[in-house]
């Protein structure tokens, strides 16, 4: 149960809710605004506030701008839907808000069947068209990046792009990732229209920690190291600081940040062989340390270099055990997904840090051997190649390994 929204216990995302203000004051102005300056994109990675921003732009267009309405949705409990009953449930969300802004009753219908599509959509269109004539109409459409194709089809097709038409409509299109394969083009992604949501400065989460416990102030640097200012991860972080004053376990608050990491290991290892189910964690630890990665290759190396995964890890072997990691679920979304911003494989952001950030401290010398192995891999291919990706790449793990205080010098030793 989500609770209520409280504005003073809000952190931070001035600059986001004053670009809404705005965009909401110029639609209101204009007699036309092109469609693709009113879709936005805003992603982030796990536990960063991008819905508890969603519901900051709702309280501020429900109390701040009278000029305006807001109509939001979360599809978490929608994406296992046949497409068909997705449409119907979709449609009823939007439908209930809308037609009790309105103040006019909804339709008393148990079913709405394919048939009755069109007529559905027809009747959302004519009551928003009725809002948007003196208000800005806002879409709040949160987890857009969980959704299966052929539902990212039906919104488009049934919603976004016929509502896209009315010139004070905008729409804010939230997710992990970005959602991309729209046929309108007015709503794929571009470098204009993309807003990354980044984590807090230590100023923003020092607010929080004092807002969430005031007695646990001091441990803001240690919050901020471990969290890199992500607001979810700050929280969990204190729900874990026990005493008075309040302390933390550095390995305790790591491996808190990351129980919904191992639940999903956990989810994914039952029906497993023991065998297979005992590899999908040593292989995680492993591939932790890319930041992004090609199944056929760097996987192979990264999977031969831990040292609880045993025997001859060739590319098929490799590439069966990726296919079962592929298909890992990990909150609203997958653990390893294809990033299209890199054209490379990529484990969730926040839950790669994390992970890395607990091998360090239980296993540095894992995590040494893991970005030795690394380093020379992509240093090896750089020269082979003549490659500058490469060469970054090797450049990202010699810094690691610095950072962690090993001379990577110290890699060819362990040959």
């Amino acid at each position: 149960m989500m609770l209520p929204f409280e504005l003073p216990r809000f952190i931070d995302r001035e600059e986001d809710v004053e670009f809404l203000k705005s965009l909401v004051l110029s639609v209101l102005k204009s007699e036309k605004i092109d469609a693709s300056k009113r879709v936005f994109h805003l992603v982030g990675m796990a536990s960063i506030g991008k819905t508890s921003l969603l519901r900051r732009y709702e309280y501020c267009l429900t109390h701040e701008l009278p000029t305006s309405c807001s109509f939001n949705i979360s599809f978490l409990d929608y994406a296992t839907l046949p497409v068909e009953m997705f449409v119907e449930r979709v449609f009823r969300a939007f439908e209930l808000q809308i037609d009790t802004h309105l103040g006019v009753q909804p339709l008393d219908n148990d079913d709405i069947t394919i048939e009755a599509v069109a007529q559905y959509a027809s009747r959302l269109q004519g009551n928003i068209e009725t809002l948007q004539r003196d208000k800005a109409v806002v879409f709040l459409i949160d987890e857009v990046d969980i959704l299966k194709r052929d539902m990212v089809e039906a919104l488009e097709d049934y919603m976004l792009a016929l509502w896209l038409n009315f010139p004070k409509s905008i729409f804010f299109l939230t997710g992990r990732s970005i959602v991309t394969g729209w046929k309108n083009f007015d709503l794929r992604p571009t470098a204009d229209n993309i807003r990354n949501l980044g984590a807090f400065n230590h100023e923003h989460t020092e607010l929080q920690v004092l807002n969430e416990n005031p007695a646990a102030k001091h441990l803001t640097d240690q919050i901020f190291e471990i969290s890199g200012g992500s607001p979810g991860i700050n929280k969990n972080i204190l729900d874990q600081a026990r005493g008075n004053p309040p302390e933390i376990v550095e390995l305790d608050a790591i491996r808190a940040c990351n129980r919904e990491f191992y639940e999903a290991i956990g989810k994914a290892g039952t029906g497993l062989p023991a065998n297979l189910a005992a590899e999908l964690l040593p292989a995680l630890e492993a591939l932790c340390v890319l930041p992004d990665f090609d199944k056929e290759y760097e996987v192979p190396f990264l999977l031969a270099a831990h040292k609880n995964l045993s025997g001859n890890w060739d590319v098929k072997r490799s590439i069966s055990l990726f296919s079962i990691l592929t298909n890992i679920q990990i909150g609203p979304g997958k653990l390893i997904a294809w990033d299209m911003s890199k054209n490379a494989y990529a484990i969730e952001e926040q839950t790669r840090t994390t992970l890395e950030q607990e091998i360090q401290i239980r296993d540095n010398e894992l995590r040494h051997t893991l970005h030795c192995t690394a380093m020379k891999m992509y240093t090896g291919w750089a020269d082979e190649y003549d490659s500058d990706i490469f060469r970054n790449k090797a450049a990202y793990h010699r810094a690691k390994l610095e950072q962690a205080g090993f001379d990577p010098a110290d890699c060819e030793a362990k040959d």
